[in-house]
């Protein structure tokens, strides 16, 4: 093998390993980016974008799809992790923070926007300002988490629940940020008023640290790449070079025939003396 089919051997090598790396770390950021975007879907959208026509008339238990959905009221007590469904039957025979929250969420499938409002503290409204009247909620998959009970703290008597719920066909007219058929998880924190409870603060799941966790595993990803990618073309070019054997120069050919007639006159010299010493 020539020297010069031998370097283009290892060119050849070095682009394959080059462009070989090029495309799986472009792969790799074109799967970390798509796999932020799933992070950040699990606080979904669905078509809000496109809503249904709002109908301030409708009656949603006309509507014979969502009444084939699960619409249970679901309560479930974080600290013993038991989880039980309510109705307008049993919902008063618990304690006030589920008494509340089921009433909270009657107001909003009912579509009842004074008794929605007057979940809220006057602190919380005048910050954020009062829900605009919205029509009944086709709600389901209904089911909220009570954390914590009347504790004391030096911002009042506070309890912190969590909610999920669905709304099937959704309008947009209370829930904006999220589409139809879709959760989105709320935490909120309740202050106590006398023998009343409101809502002072209402916040979601935080993706923040998820997707620093996917940056995180996309880095290491990459690094991980380029370690195993940058040894495999080492060991290519390390294989060629041992493959290369020096061709021999007509110089180098010419020496040897010289040293080879030498050797011959050599031995033919030395035959010579033997005989001339046997005489």
């Amino acid at each position: 093998m020539s020297e010069l089919n031998i370097k283009k051997r290892i060119l050849i090598s070095f682009l394959t390993v080059f462009t070989a790396f090029t495309l799986l770390l472009g792969a790799v950021v074109i799967l970390a980016k798509y796999s932020d975007k799933i992070m950040y879907d699990e606080i979904p959208r669905g078509n809000a974008i496109f809503p249904y026509d709002a109908n301030y008339t409708e009656n949603i238990f006309t509507d014979k799809e969502y009444m084939e959905l699960d619409r249970l009221v679901c309560y479930t007590d974080v600290r013993t992790g038991v989880t039980l469904s309510i109705d307008d039957n049993n919902y008063a025979s618990y304690n006030d923070v589920v008494v509340f929250m089921y009433e909270y969420i009657r107001s909003i499938i009912y579509g009842d926007n004074s008794f929605y409002n007057n979940c809220y503290s006057d602190r919380f409204l005048a910050v954020e300002g009062e829900q605009h009247p919205f029509t009944m909620q086709k709600l389901y998959d209904i089911e909220f988490g009570v954390m914590s009970v009347d504790e004391v703290t030096s911002n009042g008597v506070l309890s912190k629940v969590w909610l999920d719920y669905k709304i099937f066909k959704n309008n947009v007219t209370l829930r904006t940020d999220i589409g139809s058929d879709v959760n989105r998880r709320q935490y909120l924190t309740l202050i106590k008023e006398g023998e009343n409870y409101k809502i002072i603060s209402v916040s979601y799941v935080n993706v923040q640290p998820r997707k620093q966790l996917n940056l995180t595993r996309t880095i290491l990803m990459i690094a991980g790449l380029i370690v195993v990618l940058g040894a495999t073309g080492v060991g290519t070019v390390w294989v060629l070079k041992k493959m290369i054997v020096k061709p021999k120069t007509s110089t180098d050919q010419s020496s040897n025939a010289d040293k080879k007639c030498f050797e011959t006159e050599k031995t033919q010299h030395k035959k010579r003396e033997e005989e001339k010493f046997e005489e």
